[in-house]
């Protein structure tokens, strides 16, 4: 397997070196092709023209399709033999051609003429082609010389055309001439479908032009994407400083798929299936970091599954070392990969975790591809530094939990599990967590003893050996119970003291009325109490001495007595209206205190009723709770029923065992003699093969030396064959030199008779005639008068110059004669050397051809000895293999019995574990069935429903009691009123009468006494009151404690709760521990090994209470530490969003944000455009200021245009419901429109910055080109920043295909926007589909 994948692997580098040779539309032909259920040497007829055109989205009608195809067929003659792709390309080029260089609509059925703009890539060509400065030239060989031709025929412009439009446009000023002219000619070098009318110029100029076909395709191809490829980071920082590309629940097959509109018909149950292959999927698209939940298999064995399987099925699970086997599938195809981190949620037991170590030993570490942590970090968690992707390349991190202390039997805080992470906690279950102690339960239970109780404080442990351990659960419902037991002793006395402060409130109000009416103050009052025996009382609030209230007159003297008995009657007037004032005011003040008594027992009775509705839930809770033991119970008994079957099974595969090997030990002794006869066959068989290749060897010596005769022969042929050919062609060079030496006599000749007969022409001439007469007359006159000689006339010089023309053409017929006498001697000299060596050739030929004949003769016959020799010795083999075999089938007999030895001892050790496993299951089951059969006691609750119910009937009897006494309080002020009423008549009478008898002294004296009585009452009130006061107080911090215990407790059980077992084996595998976040002060100080995992809803949440702050804290975070963040199950839901904006947890810092790969939204698209950076290797550095780097932020302004597009698809959506319903006929070309979208991580920003129009009906090349369409964006963080392109149909409002790119890795220029499908793949329909922009930095 490892073989066929480096194969595969290497065929598929060859294919991506080679395939920048073949044209993209080759490809996307190809791929049509195939679409239709054709091989590529097919032909398509007229309907299936139509259904091309109509995948392709041309705007035209039906009928305008057919007759283009028609006419099209007409032309080169085809009618009945149909398209080739070749012709169907050429068509398509053609109508393309129609569509983009037409400034009408180009269809005439149409009654509208809707005007098409000029196409932007045309109008750039045209100003290539202004500005170019070397002209197009063809080479043509004519017979006498080389001559420059200018070519009109094809457009094209020069490699220096080409270069200045990538310097001034393209803004790649490094770009020299030679790559530019090494571009030119990898394009002019591109296979084409469509015939190329100027093919051979283009091989010839392939350095030097480029046309605009191949031009324009080079716009729209990838090498001019957008994305700077070429930018690559430094992979030697720590892990800490990249974002690495995260896949969540990569073993899911599908989620919901959000760039579809309907909603209609999702099914979540389908989400749980499982598949291996979601795995190599996620990371064949990048992602570097994988989730693996793995829970008990119903087979003893670890599996990855969504949930704990409770039932046999294929598709809900898959076993652990599957998918850890296609995880080192990817590495063997990809050995330098960059780290590949896998994320453990260990949900299964201590024996399944063994497993699990072990299969990453064998699966990742036996090929060295799993990374071990050192010592240190499972010594204190710590590593400085952290190791960085180029230390790890090609290595496997596990991330799990790790103990503090790694031993056998330790347990961790199982805290950090996504599906309890994936929320929002409320707020006081918060703060449960945060105080709860995360310290190491087994170590504090070896130093300091099991827990008996709780207080205050926290755990009361103890050592002894005869302790028995109670579980959480009961230690929380003992302190439950005391809290609740605590807190009604403190309501009880509560509701006393209230009581006695209300009494005292009525007493002071008594004092402060007597005082007022007595002549004394305060101050002096209090002095005469004080002076006064005092009023003692018990720690009940009983009075145990009262001070005697009659008054003493020991100490008067006789003249006072005397005169207070003459004042007797006016004092006891005086006394009975004193006596019935105090009576009054004490009755007004009762029936104010019964009315406030009313309205307290009134919400104490309201109180008591809500105690017992809650009294009455528990009792519900408990019944809840009751069925839930019972189903914990029944589900556990049903595992023990099944562990026990299992152990049967198991001891009966031992039973089978023990069987097999007896049968094995029989069947090995008959295998001896088998293997001596194959030897002696084997021998005999050598001995005949070794004569036979004896012989062949001399028939191969004899052929050899025949063969060696034969090469030589023909080497002397060919050496001939070569010395005539050599001699042919200066034959034919000496006739060609004889055939130009005789033209160019026969021209002089010719020339010679012109000549010649020109002169007879001129002699025969009057002219000439008279000029020479007039010439011979003036020599006569020169010389008689000796003057100056007459100028020749015209006729007589050209005479002369004719002349002297015909002795050089006479010279010139001389020398060719001679020539040609010497070219004529040499052209026979070389016909009879050639005729010579012609003969020798001949006859040299016939004797090689014997020769090789013989040589023929003697290899056949060798060959036929070597076949038979060979056959000999494949006899020897195959005896040879006998024999082996049977000793294979003796050492297989032997290994099987030693196998079957080995199974029986792993059989044995397997029915002794599926013992144990059933002895613990059948011990969890009876733990379960007596926790059940205590949860259907509700005795507890119910007598504390009736303790409510208690309390409520004394709460409804105190307010009838309270409302009996507001009543007699209103009825004793009444007769008080009366009372006091008569009195003061009575006394007002007596008063008259003893007016001059009464004595002032003595009645200041009595009311003296009445306001020291009422201040003593009001003492002892006060005193009662205070004690009250104190026990309520002694109560109330008893409550506050037993509750303090209770949450102690409750910490202790909800820590017990996500305690699980982790095998050291395991442990010691793991370099990432992950830890729950607390607070950010306690996150700084954890080793930076340790990672958190926040949810999506929790991270927006932090942001939304404080986004400055929480950015700060992110980021100082994560320059030491990995945060994942990851998306909230819920979330999906509710929301139908798979995914989340990776932008935004990108811009905090976190290196790992989780992204649901089997599905597919704007969310998802963004993601992968983050890491179409450096390489698409999955990590990507990030920015300096994110890092710990001084970083100089500088916003920056980017100005684009959407140019047009090519190849654009229907959408899937449309698609799926074609391929879903039934009758449906053709669908309508798309009107496709462009919506480019900026993400910079801000919370609840607009992200939306331009929508083009949308061109109607027209998905093969639709153009835009409009001012609008120039649009600008400012981005502050361009490190940070993505801006995706997306591309939707106005009519069905279906998403197209899409792209996101890193605003740091733009490109200026005309650019081409490679699209991606909603799986963002670049197959079948979507191989070619792109749109070109224009992008200017400003």
């Amino acid at each position: 397997y490892k073989y066929l994948c480096e194969t595969l692997e290497k065929l598929i580098s060859i294919f991506e070196e080679e395939k920048k040779w073949v044209e993209h539309e080759s490809f996307f032909w190809r791929n049509q092709w195939l679409d239709l259920g054709k091989s590529l040497t097919d032909t398509v007829s007229a309907s299936e023209w139509s259904i091309l055109c109509e995948r392709l989205n041309l705007p035209f009608k039906k009928s305008l399709i057919s007759s283009y195809y028609k006419g099209y067929s007409e032309e080169k003659g085809i009618e009945e033999k149909g398209l080739t792709i070749e012709h169907a390309a050429e068509l398509l080029n053609e109508l393309k051609e129609k569509i983009q260089e037409s400034h009408q609509s180009p269809s005439p059925a149409d009654e509208e003429e809707d005007q098409y703009d000029s196409h932007p890539l045309h109008d750039l060509w045209n100003i290539l082609m202004e500005s170019d400065p070397v002209p197009p030239v063809k080479y043509e060989n004519s017979s006498d010389e080389l001559e420059l031709q200018v070519n009109v025929e094809e457009e094209s412009i020069s490699t220096i055309a080409f270069l200045s439009f990538i310097r001034s446009e393209q803004k790649q000023f490094s770009t020299s001439l030679e790559e530019t002219q090494n571009l030119v000619r990898i394009l002019n070098s591109q296979k084409t479908l469509a015939n190329d009318k100027n093919d051979d110029d283009t091989q010839l100029h392939s350095e030097d032009r480029l046309s605009k076909s191949r031009f324009l395709a080079y716009l729209a191809s990838d090498a001019n994407d957008i994305v700077d490829s070429s930018i690559r980071d430094d992979m030697d920082y720590p892990l800490t400083d990249y974002w690495i590309n995260t896949s969540h629940d990569s073993y899911l097959a599908k989620l919901p798929n959000s760039f579809r509109s309907f909603k209609d018909g999702i099914d979540y149950e389908k989400y749980g299936t499982v598949e291996y292959q979601g795995f190599l999927q996620a990371l064949h698209r990048g992602a570097r970091c994988l989730e693996l939940d793995v829970y008990d298999g119903l087979f003893y064995s670890p599996v990855v599954a969504r949930t704990k399987p409770s039932t046999v099925s294929d598709n809900h699970s898959i076993c652990f070392t599957q998918a850890l086997g296609s995880i080192r599938s990817f590495l063997y195809q990809h050995p330098d990969s960059f780290p590949i981190i896998l994320c453990l949620e260990t949900h299964c037991s201590a024996s399944n975790q063994g497993k699990m170590a072990k299969a990453i030993i064998d699966v990742f570490e036996a090929e060295g591809l799993l990374y071990r942590p050192p010592e240190g970090i499972l010594s204190d968690g710590s590593l400085n530094p952290m190791p960085s992707p180029e230390d790890l390349q090609g290595k496997v991190i596990i991330k799990n939990k790790r103990p503090n202390i790694i031993r056998q039997g330790g347990t961790v805080m199982n805290d950090d599990f996504d599906e309890e992470n994936n929320l929002l906690m409320e707020e006081h279950e918060e703060e449960d967590y945060m105080n709860t102690n995360k310290e190491d339960e087994d170590q504090i239970e070896e130093e300091h003893g099991i827990v008996i109780r709780f207080d205050a404080d926290g755990a009361i442990r103890s050592k002894s050996e005869g302790g028995v351990k109670q579980s959480p659960s009961e230690l929380f419902v003992v302190a439950q119970e005391e809290a609740l037991e605590a807190q009604r002793d403190f309501s009880q006395a509560k509701e006393k003291e209230q009581k006695l402060n209300e009494d005292l409130e009525i007493a002071e109000m008594v004092a402060h009325s007597a005082i007022e009416e007595s002549d004394s103050t305060a101050e002096q009052i209090k002095a005469k109490v004080q002076q006064q025996t005092p009023t003692k009382v018990d720690d009940e609030g009983n009075i145990i001495e009262r001070v005697s209230t009659s008054f003493d007159t020991s100490d008067l003297t006789e003249s006072e007595r005397d005169r207070d008995e003459g004042l007797e009657v006016q004092e006891f007037f005086g006394n009975s209206v004193g006596y019935a004032k105090a009576d009054h005011c004490e009755a007004d003040a009762s029936v104010k205190s019964a009315a406030r008594l009313v309205s307290q027992a009134l919400a104490r009775l309201r109180e008591a009723k809500k105690r017992v509705d809650d009294a009455k839930a528990g009792v519900e809770v408990s019944h809840r709770l009751e069925r839930v033991k019972e189903y914990q119970a029944e589900k556990a008994a049903n595992e023990a029923r099944q562990n026990r079957q299992a152990a049967d099974a198991a001891r009966g595969r031992v039973e089978t065992v023990k069987q097999l090997l007896r049968s094995s030990k029989d069947s090995a002794a008959s295998a001896g003699t088998v293997v001596v006869t194959a030897m002696t066959e084997a021998k005999i068989s050598e001995q005949r093969a070794s004569e036979t290749e004896s012989r062949a060897s001399r028939a191969l010596s004899t052929a050899e030396k025949e063969r060696a005769r034969a090469d030589k022969e023909t080497k002397k042929e060919e050496l001939l064959e070569s010395e005539a050919a050599l001699l042919h062609e200066k034959c034919v060079e000496a006739s060609k030199e004889a055939k130009t030496t005789r033209s160019r006599m026969e021209k002089c000749i010719s020339m010679l008779d012109r000549v010649n007969e020109q002169i007879k022409l001129i002699e025969r001439s009057s002219q000439f005639q008279k000029e020479l007469k007039e010439q011979k007359e003036g020599r006569r006159a020169v010389i008689s008068t000796n003057s100056s000689p007459i100028r020749g006339s015209n006729f007589v010089v050209k005479h002369a110059g004719k002349l002297q023309e015909s002795d050089a053409c006479t010279k010139l017929i001389k020398e060719a004669a001679v020539a040609n006498q010497s070219a004529e001697s040499r052209r026979k000299r070389a016909a009879a050397s050639f005729e010579e060596k012609a003969h020798m050739w001949k006859m040299q030929s016939e004797i090689a051809s014997q020769a090789r004949k013989q040589a023929d003769r003697s290899s056949h016959h060798a060959e036929e000895l070597a076949e038979l020799a060979e056959e000999e010795r494949e006899a020897a083999s195959l005896r040879h293999i006998a024999r082996e075999k049977a000793q294979m089938s003796v050492s297989s007999k032997d290994n099987y019995q030693s196998s079957i030895q080995a199974q029986l001892v792993e059989a044995s050790r397997a029915s002794e574990e599926a013992a144990s496993i059933a002895l613990e299951s059948r011990i969890r089951a009876e733990k379960l069935e007596r926790e059940a059969e205590l949860a259907k006691d509700h005795s507890k609750v119910i007598q504390h429903v009736k303790n409510m119910d208690k309390l409520k009937d004394e709460a409804e009897a105190s307010y009838h009691e309270a409302l009996d006494k507001q009543k007699e309080a209103a009825t004793k002020a009444e007769k008080a009123k009366r009372l006091l009423d008569t009195s003061s008549e009575v006394f007002t009478n007596a008063k008259r009468d003893a007016a001059q008898e009464q004595d002032s002294v003595s009645t200041r004296r009595e009311r003296e006494q009445n306001a020291v009585q009422a201040y003593k009452k009001f003492l002892f009130m006060e005193k009662k009151a205070a004690l009250a006061a104190s026990q309520a107080e002694m109560a109330e911090q008893k409550a506050a404690e037993k509750k303090s215990a209770e949450k102690r407790a409750y910490e202790y059980k909800f820590k017990m709760d996500r305690r699980g077992p982790l095998v050291p084996e395991l442990a010691k595998l793991t370099f990432f521990h992950s830890t729950r976040y607390n607070t950010w002060e306690h996150s700084h100080t954890i080793p930076n090994s340790h990672i958190h995992s926040i949810s999506e809803p929790r991270v927006y949440g932090m942001l939304e209470t404080d986004e400055d702050v929480q950015r700060e804290s992110f980021s100082e975070f994560t320059k030491n530490h990995l945060c994942r963040t990851f998306p909230s199950w819920r979330m999906v839901h509710e929301n139908e969003q798979a995914n989340y904006d990776p932008v935004i947890m990108h811009s905090l810092g976190c290196q790992l944000v989780s992204m649901n790969f089997n599905s597919s939204d704007e969310h998802l698209l963004l993601n992968d455009g983050r890491f179409r950076a450096n390489g698409s290797c999955g990590y990507v550095l990030k920015p300096p200021h994110l890092h710990g780097e001084s970083f100089m932020n500088r916003p920056e302004q980017w100005r684009f245009k959407i140019l047009c597009g090519s190849y654009l698809p229907k959408g899937e959506n449309t698609m799926l419901k074609k391929s879903l319903a039934v009758g449906v006929g053709a669908l309508p070309s798309i009107s496709p429109f462009v919506r480019v979208a900026v993400h910079e991580g801000k919370l609840n920003a607009e992200t939306v910055v331009h929508e083009t129009k949308s061109v109607s009906k027209n998905g093969l090349a639709p153009t835009w080109n409009d001012r609008e369409d120039e649009f600008d964006v400012k981005v502050q963080q361009s490190s940070i920043a993505l801006l995706s392109f997306t591309v939707w149909d106005e009519e069905t409002d279906d998403f197209i295909a899409g792209a996101a790119v890193p605003m740091n890795c733009l490109r200026q220029g005309y650019r081409s926007i490679s699209l991606f499908d909603s799986l963002h793949s670049r197959i079948g329909p979507y191989a070619s589909a792109s749109i070109v922009v224009k992008a200017q930095k400003l």
